[in-house]
C-alpha cells in the first residue's frame, strides 16, 4: 500500500477501537499499529504534537509524499474491520476524512468497498424511512 503520515495516523487511532476475537489477531493488529507509527524523525518533519488530552495534531501544510508500505492480507483484513467500524459508527462518509480517506479506500478490493458503501446507504435509508437525503 501507499500510505502517507495522515493515513498512518488516522489508519492507527482507528485499529487501536477494534476488539478482537482472540489473541493471534490481537497481536497482528499491535504489530500492524508499530508499524503505522511515526518514526520521530516523521513527527518532527510535520510537527507533530498532541493536546491536554492526548488528541494528535500536526501542520497540514508540511506534508511528507507517501511511502510503500508492505500490508499483508490479514493485515489488510483488521484495516477494513476498522473502517468498517468507523464508517458505520457515522452512517455516512465524513467530509473531513476525504484528504485521507479517498485515496485509500482506492487501495482496497472494489468489492468490498461497494458492499460497505451500499451498508451504509442502506442505514441512511432506515434512519430516513425510505427517503435519500
Amino acid at each position: 500500500m501507499l500510505l502517507d503520515h495522515n493515513q498512518r495516523l488516522n489508519i492507527n487511532a482507528l485499529l487501536g477501537l477494534l476488539d478482537c476475537p482472540n489473541m493471534r489477531d490481537t497481536r497482528l493488529v499491535w504489530d500492524l499499529m508499530d508499524r503505522m507509527e511515526l518514526s520521530n524523525d516523521e513527527k518532527a518533519r510535520i510537527e507533530y504534537t498532541t493536546d491536554k488530552d492526548g488528541i494528535p495534531g500536526w501542520n497540514m501544510t508540511r506534508i511528507p509524499p507517501a511511502q510503500p508500505m508492505e500490508v499483508s492480507d490479514p493485515e489488510i483484513r483488521q484495516i477494513q474491520r476498522a473502517l468498517d467500524l468507523f464508517l458505520k459508527h457515522f452512517k455516512k462518509i465524513p467530509v473531513r476524512s476525504r484528504s485521507w480517506l479517498e485515496p485509500l479506500l482506492r487501495q482496497l478490493p472494489v468489492e468490498w468497498v461497494d458492499a460497505l458503501f451500499a451498508e451504509i446507504e442502506q442505514m441512511e435509508k432506515v434512519e430516513t424511512n425510505g427517503h435519500v437525503r
